[in-house]
């Protein structure tokens, strides 16, 4: 197994810059991929490749797993946009297999019903579709040695359109890794850091894509005396690549006692159709029992260059457009060692914020 998991770091990692020449804004397929799974690592600006543990890790590094001693589960819904009618939900349970961890994933984004057929005509019955994408993955991560743990992910990635025959269907690869220094103090100032962490991800490693069905074709009608039926015709959809991602973070604790711990995390993400982004996350708990979380994702033009605009202003500006806050609290319930409770706000610029709640338990 160790391996098969250092092949496919070398394979992904030769196959990198091959892939980067189909770079361009929005011009990937099944972008749903890069929402992102859970609620914790969300409500941290999705700073989580350094960070990831639990079972929700599986969405951001399968590494992260490699950790895990008892059986998990983790369930997430959240509502898109209020009044849009877009949901997402996640689903993932893992399982200790000898010396490593088995999981598996589902993802879900679902558009709800939209009309196909305006009703125009007072008897005309109006028809209506939706827009569905699926992720569903198995996870396979161990302890490669007491500082470094590796995991990988094979994922079935489909889009369709219901009640039109149409579909884009497609595998997946995600390759993670998180390295603990293990340093117990490391004092700069007045502040003491401790449990230094790095993490690194290539995510949505697979072929390019297309849409295929029998809604695309069609019968081509020509006005020619000469013609004496209609001659079939089919449209030919492009393919386009999936939304590959690199990730690369770091995780420390500022505070690390008995009854309190603070950890700060940041993240840096190049997706091959978007502007790279960086995520900055903190969380704060108070005997390992009750979270507190606050998070910001953000573009890499903080500053634009706009002289009549401070530094200062513009970040603050920049947080209200891509903050997250959170809060979890994990217990015991009589048949599982924890149950956890986690919910966690994103906002936006111009819709709705997002509100994702998500419940856990190990047996």
């Amino acid at each position: 197994m160790k391996k098969f998991i250092t092949s496919s770091w070398i394979i992904v990692l030769l196959s990198l810059p091959v892939a980067s020449f189909g770079f361009r804004i929005g011009g990937c397929a099944a972008p749903f991929l890069t929402i992102g799974g859970g609620t914790r690592a969300l409500a941290l600006g999705g700073a989580y490749s350094a960070f990831a543990e639990g079972t929700e890790a599986i969405y951001w590094n399968p590494a992260g797993i490699a950790k895990l001693h008892n059986i998990g589960a983790d369930f997430v819904y959240a509502n898109l946009f209020p009044g849009s009618g877009i949901s997402v939900n996640n689903i993932a349970i893992t399982v200790p297999a000898g010396d490593g961890t088995i999981g598996v994933s589902a993802v879900s984004l679902l558009s709800g019903d939209m009309l196909y057929q305006p009703d125009i005509v007072e008897t005309s019955i109006p028809v209506y579709f939706s827009a569905n994408s699926f992720a569903i993955g198995v996870s396979y991560a161990r302890r490669m040695t007491d500082k470094f743990n590796s995991g990988v992910t094979f994922k079935i990635v489909n889009q369709y359109a219901y009640n039109t025959s149409v579909s884009a269907p497609g595998w997946a690869c995600d390759v993670g890794g998180t390295y603990n220094t293990k340093i117990n103090t490391l004092k700069l100032g007045f502040v003491n850091f401790s449990d230094l962490r790095f993490g690194f991800m290539i995510q949505n490693f697979g072929p390019d894509i297309a849409f295929s069905g029998q809604r695309l074709r069609f019968y081509y009608t020509y006005d020619d005396t000469m013609q004496s039926s209609d001659i079939p015709a089919i449209w030919l959809p492009t393919k386009d690549p999936l939304p590959l991602s690199f990730q690369f973070g770091i995780a420390v604790n500022t505070l690390n006692t008995k009854d309190y711990k603070i950890t700060l995390m940041s993240d840096l993400v190049n997706v091959l159709d978007q502007p790279t982004t960086f995520g900055f996350g903190m969380e704060a708990s108070m005997s390992n029992k009750y979270f507190a979380r606050v998070g910001y994702t953000g573009k890499n033009n903080i500053w634009d260059g706009n002289t009549e605009e401070t530094l200062i202003g513009r970040v603050i500006e920049r947080f209200k457009e891509g903050y997250t806050v959170g809060f979890g609290i994990i217990n015991k319930v009589a048949g599982t060692r924890d149950i956890t409770v986690d919910y966690t706000y994103q906002s936006h610029k111009y819709l709705n914020g997002i509100h994702r709640m998500g419940v856990g338990f190990s047996l």
